[in-house]
């Protein structure tokens, strides 16, 4: 990290399958303080306490979705940069979770270490933009977040024409 802060970020992890819990905490424990929580439920309760920088959810779970779990925390003015994990092609899902669930950025499942890495990373420093004391950032890191959100709303716009494209054939 290019911070000058020597805690670790936190991250809430959000999943229903055990497994992806115990690999995400394995994968980025040295790097960032993790809590795992195996539903959305639990980890709303969590949020009522406990802050978190950066904020992961699965977008497929029993009890809400990673979209509707957003929307509550959004609905709560929870702090915590979002991310939107999901494996299904459900671009429906990913608008709704950039319009409605104000999220940073999305990764597909199975995810890459090195991708979620950088997506986690960029999150982190783009969290520290918006909290009122963000002049530790570095203008290496500020120029990065300038360029990952350019990135995003490039990507966020062929995800749109490739949603109308598919639905005007439909």
């Amino acid at each position: 990290m290019d911070l000058v802060s020597t805690t670790k970020p936190k991250i809430l992890y959000v999943d229903d399958e055990a497994d992806n819990l115990l690999v995400f905490k394995r994968t980025f424990a040295k790097e960032y303080e993790t809590t795992t929580k195996i539903s959305a439920v639990e980890a709303l309760r969590d949020l009522e306490t406990e802050s978190f920088d950066i904020i992961v959810s699965d977008q497929r779970m029993p009890e809400m979705t990673g979209v509707v779990f957003f929307q509550n925390i959004l609905a709560r003015n929870y702090k915590g940069t979002r991310v939107l994990l999901t494996g299904y092609s459900d671009m429906q899902a990913i608008i709704d979770a950039v319009n409605k669930g104000h999220i940073y950025s999305y990764c597909t499942k199975p995810w890459s270490a090195e991708e979620l890495k950088l997506v986690l990373k960029m999150a982190y420093e783009f969290s520290q933009l918006s909290h009122p004391n963000h002049n530790h950032l570095s203008d290496d890191a500020v120029s990065s977040l300038v360029e990952i959100q350019k990135h995003n709303e490039a990507s966020l716009e062929i995800i749109k024409k490739i949603y109308q494209s598919k639905q005007s054939k439909s």
